[in-house]
């Protein structure tokens, strides 16, 4: 069967058509009657009756359409205005979504749209995907919604995806308005199909044939463009972060836009929640998220927790991954110093500074094979002075560093010990080892020569 808009048509047309629509409750079937046919003043007028969702359509009358009803299959008006749901709408239309091709050649057409050609009523929560496309020479006005809106009409949380093109006036929402529809309402849109023209004027979300509406006539809309702008342009980008999803929410406790971030490019109607906020502690940007808890509306704080430090000075970092913030930055400081290594921070724990002097280091070349009776006392020195050391700093020295000082502590006594023993007697002075063993040697061999020539002489 031919397809049809719902409203008036002229009489004298060829042919009557009939809309097509689908429920999405049911399976796809033709779900309108024609009622019964009516002329009068050169108009004729249709009552259109829905079997699946049980409404009235009637041209005098509000329709109210609210059972997600869709056009699959569009339009091909041949009349003033035409629409996939409606040709002109008086009443509200809501839910409702058109996935054909909507087409006019009529030279006379002077608005067709996704959902309805002229709106005198209330469009909301409707979209479109199929193209519109107005060749007519002539014919005005063609948008992704409705081709013209009158004054004190409404669209409202609706968007386009599909591409517009018009002889003359085109926009990816509303085709047109005139100055004589100024007070109208388009509000929370959004366009991202593309929009053309043969001749004339086009938006991306509606056309003016003279001044541009009043403020407040077109508010929170936006449209897909290669850069931002200030008249409502974002970017692919901005699109699919959710960003566009919350402001077309304009702050409403009951959220009418939603998008699952990461897998829908745009905002659809309903879907899943988009909140906003700083979601690090670094963030110079506000973030989109569907979970609330990922976000926060003012920045979270850092958690200078995580102790870092270098050679000469310690500091704290956040302990959020990827914050580059740090504080408290100071030198090293308190700990004690041993002779193998310098004072450990008593903050960080790092070694900053140099070792103490160790005392052994004096007398490191002094052995058994070259001590002298003169380094008996630096060797006594040296050998308090680290035995203090290890008294009062012990445990800052490992097993390994306390066994290597003890060692040379031991072979320090034993050359202590060894000058000790070899002093000489009543002098109070002491000579190499060697010499005094020379000594008694020679001393001993001359008594041993004495006696032998004693021995000789008696003979």
């Amino acid at each position: 069967m031919k397809k049809e808009y719902l409203g008036i048509l002229k009489k004298g047309l060829s042919k009557i058509q009939v809309v097509q629509l689908f429920n999405e409750k049911h399976q796809p079937k033709p779900v309108i009657r024609i009622l019964d046919r009516n002329y009068h003043a050169g108009r004729t007028t249709m009552k259109l009756y829905c079997d699946n969702c049980g409404h009235m359509f009637k041209h005098e009358e509000q329709a109210y359409v609210k059972e997600h009803i869709y056009i699959k299959l569009g339009a091909d008006v041949t009349s003033q205005y035409g629409g996939a749901i409606a040709g002109r709408n008086y009443g509200i239309i809501e839910n409702c979504y058109n996935t054909g091709t909507v087409t006019s050649a009529y030279g006379a057409n002077m608005g067709i749209g996704g959902i309805a050609g002229w709106n005198d009523g209330t469009i909301r929560e409707c979209y479109n995907t199929g193209t519109i496309d107005q060749t007519g020479a002539g014919a005005d006005g063609a948008g992704g919604i409705c081709g013209r809106i009158r004054k004190g009409a409404v669209v409202e949380d609706c968007y386009n995806t599909g591409m517009i093109h018009s002889y003359y006036d085109a926009a990816g929402i509303v085709g047109y308005y005139s100055d004589d529809d100024y007070g109208f309402t388009i509000k929370n849109c959004y366009n991202a199909g593309s929009v053309s023209f043969d001749t004339g004027f086009a938006d991306e979300i509606s056309s003016n044939l003279n001044d541009p509406a009043p403020e407040g006539d077109i508010t929170n809309c936006y449209y897909l463009d290669d850069v931002e702008t200030e008249d409502g342009g974002k970017t692919a980008a901005q699109f699919a972060s959710g960003e566009v999803a919350y402001l077309l929410n304009a702050g409403r406790s009951e959220a009418v836009w939603g998008q699952t971030l990461g897998t829908q490019e745009r905002p659809v109607l309903g879907g899943a929640a988009v909140y906003r906020g700083y979601a690090y502690c670094y963030s110079e940007d506000i973030s989109y998220s569907n979970d609330a808890s990922a976000v926060s509306e003012t920045k979270p704080e850092h958690r200078f927790t995580v102790l870092k430090c270098d050679g000469e000075n310690h500091w704290y970092a956040c302990a959020t991954e990827g914050c580059p913030e740090i504080y408290g930055t100071e030198a090293h400081k308190g700990g004690e110093a041993t002779y193998f290594r310098g004072p450990l921070c008593e903050v960080c724990g790092t070694e900053y500074g140099s070792p103490k002097v160790n005392p052994l280091d004096s007398v490191s070349h002094i052995n058994s094979g070259n001590v002298t009776a003169d380094d008996k006392t630096q060797l006594e020195e040296e050998k308090a002075a680290v035995e203090q050391e290890l008294a009062d700093n012990g445990a800052a020295y490992s097993e390994d560093e306390r066994a290597a000082l003890e060692k040379r502590l031991e072979e320090i006594a034993e050359l202590i010990k060894m000058l000790e023993d070899a002093a000489v007697p009543g002098t109070g002075d002491a000579s190499h080892t060697l010499l005094w063993l020379m000594l008694t040697l020679i001393s001993g061999g001359t008594a041993w020569m004495i006696s032998v020539r004693r021995k000789g002489n008696k003979a």
